[in-house]
């Protein structure tokens, strides 16, 4: 495991410790949110080498958990795309992500950080470098306990690759929430 990769596993796993201990010690202006969802991928040309793990259109199905301020909220989620298609050679991809996203009213916007774990047709896998996004979207509740969220995401490879920002590299996901 390279320096990144135990990076990003000591950040996740620190989260999930913080997020238990915050679960288990709720108060009126917090709560937790565990969701299910689908993502929408997209070409990304500033990806390139292992990054380039997703093609246009390709579907990742996600489960994710949050755990809700009044102001903002940390997002753990995993992304499971059994056909990805941003190489020849690439089989299926997971990706675990952390979102730090900040919300007033419906409206929320953050960013993140992403990793890929990509097993490839010749048997082999690894792990890609770290990558980043920015979100925005909109949560809306259905009631008190059932919440959806649709998300607009544009990720990146790199921070002083954002001068070479493209449209069409924006992906779409969609997430159905219980809130507890």
């Amino acid at each position: 495991m390279n320096t990144s990769n135990a990076w990003l596993v000591g950040v996740c796993v620190t989260a999930l410790a913080v997020a238990a201990v915050n679960a288990a010690n709720k108060n009126d202006e917090s709560w937790n949110v565990i969701n299910a969802g689908v993502r929408m991928h997209a070409a990304n040309d500033t990806f390139d080498g292992d990054k380039k793990v997703y093609g246009e259109e390709n579907l990742s199905y996600k489960l994710g958990y949050e755990f809700h301020e009044s102001s903002a909220f940390w997002q753990l989620v995993a992304n499971w795309t059994p056909e990805a298609t941003g190489s020849a050679d690439i089989d299926w991809a997971m990706a675990p992500e952390m979102n730090l996203v900040f919300k007033e009213g419906w409206m929320r916007a953050g960013t993140g950080m992403l990793i890929d774990y990509v097993s490839r047709t010749d048997g082999n896998s690894e792990w890609t470098g770290l990558y980043w996004q920015f979100l925005a979207g909109l949560g809306i509740p259905l009631g008190d306990t059932i919440t959806l969220d649709g998300y607009a995401y544009y990720p990146f490879s790199d921070w002083n690759r954002l001068n070479e920002f493209d449209f069409t590299a924006i992906e779409y996901g969609v997430n159905l929430g219980f809130k507890f």
